[in-house]
């Protein structure tokens, strides 16, 4: 009985256990009756203890299930960032369609415009159009039974600049697209271009979008002139060239200025030889 009680006063987990003790008298009964006083302490205490795992195991089984429920409404977020970051990329796609398509537009709407770069500002009088119709055949050498007709005229969008800065550009609209293309294709034949004094210079009116993405070409452009190469510039933005009988078309200049590299290689490897 002594070792049974010393075991029992050294469990940790239950206080009563650890004081209870059993008192021998050296009386069979009374020392019966501690024995069944220990044991029935004994159980109260285990009943509580079987209380508390029970109470200990509902909590953990609450636990469990709400960690199950976080478990799945993290999937659903993470299902649902997914959609969303899935729309976020069609809608971009989307987007730059209907702006390619917007800016496709606006560059339609240009299609009769001219756009003239150089003409000292207020020089127009305040009549662009009857001031190109008089100053353009003579500049540019057209002929004397081209009548020029403007729509309108008018400088790009913007303050008036102060002494001293470049002029607003003129922009202008005719009435007929073929003798837009005969005003751009003499431009290019005379240029230079100068008029009492300025270097005028005239081009397509273009999207600042479209310029762009056209004057990302310059590079390309100046090495094929450095090297004789005739080119051309196709709307939207679509350079070509013909290169030992073979024609080259790049949308990009990075495609372009490869494919030169490789040429420049090939050429400089047969001068070699």
């Amino acid at each position: 009985p002594d070792d049974f009680s010393d075991k029992m006063a050294a469990d940790p987990q239950n206080s009563e256990l650890t004081t209870t003790t059993i008192e021998t008298t050296g009386n069979t009964s009374m020392d019966i009756k501690n024995i069944f006083k220990m044991l029935s302490t004994i159980t109260t205490s285990i009943i509580k203890i079987e209380g508390a795992m029970q109470d200990l195991s509902k909590t953990t089984s609450d636990l469990i299930g709400r960690l199950g429920i976080l478990e799945q409404r993290t999937s659903d977020l993470e299902d649902g960032n997914h959609e969303a970051r899935q729309d976020i990329i069609d809608l971009k796609a989307q987007m730059k369609e209907l702006f390619a398509k917007i800016d496709d537009q606006e560059n339609r709407a240009r299609q009769n415009n001219i756009c003239i770069l150089g003409f000292p500002e207020g020089i127009e009088a305040h009549n662009p159009s009857h001031f190109l119709e008089k100053e353009l055949p003579t500049l540019l050498n057209l002929p004397s039974e081209m009548h020029l007709e403007f729509e309108r005229g008018h400088r790009s969008l913007g303050p008036k600049p102060k002494e001293g800065q470049h002029p607003r550009a003129l922009i202008a609209k005719l009435l007929h697209f073929p003798i837009k293309e005969q005003i751009l294709k003499a431009a290019r034949e005379s240029s230079p271009l100068e008029w009492n004094g300025h270097k005028i210079m005239v081009f397509q009116d273009l999207s600042r979008d479209l310029q762009d993405r056209r004057r990302q070409f310059n590079p390309v452009k100046r090495i094929l002139i450095q090297r004789g190469i005739k080119y051309g510039l196709f709307y939207p933005a679509t350079l070509r060239f013909t290169w030992k009988k073979t024609d080259y078309s790049f949308t990009t200049s990075d495609e372009a200025l490869k494919t030169l590299n490789k040429l420049e290689l090939q050429l400089d490897y047969k001068k070699g030889l």
